[in-house]
């Protein structure tokens, strides 16, 4: 591959990575449904992945998690600003748009996590789809 397929194919995960973990703020329990593939995973933009971290932190803390709850923390420890930026993306919101409903945001989710997923190659369609 050449090095601009390559640099494309990377923008394309980072760009999945933060439609992913924007759906996560705001579907919050779509963290608490899929916390075992959520944990399993490493997102290569460190300031996201440290982002999910928090995001199953908070979910195994027992604390019920909302959008609210997720935005308060959050800011408290300092990756308000990237919160700010994820769940404003408009791109995810017009994904949002076309998928109001919990099923619909489900069916997003799923897709995102394989186009991040495959992107890597750490974890097959096959193993992604026997954890849902």
């Amino acid at each position: 591959l050449s090095a601009h397929a390559l640099n494309a194919g990377a923008a394309s995960r980072r760009v999945c990575e933060r439609r992913l973990v924007g759906l996560l703020l705001l579907s919050p329990y779509l963290i608490e449904q899929s916390i075992e593939r959520l944990a399993a995973m490493t997102l290569e933009d460190t300031q996201l992945d440290r982002l999910r971290r928090e995001l199953l932190n908070l979910a195994s803390s027992g604390i019920r998690l909302d959008t609210d709850v997720l935005k308060r923390h959050l800011v408290g420890e300092e990756i308000g600003k990237l919160t700010e930026q994820l769940t404003t993306e408009p791109v995810l919101l017009s994904d949002l748009k076309g998928q109001p409903d919990a099923p619909g945001r489900e069916m997003l989710f799923l897709r995102l996590m394989e186009q991040v997923l495959d992107g890597d190659g750490s974890l097959d369609r096959g193993a992604m789809m026997r954890w849902g």
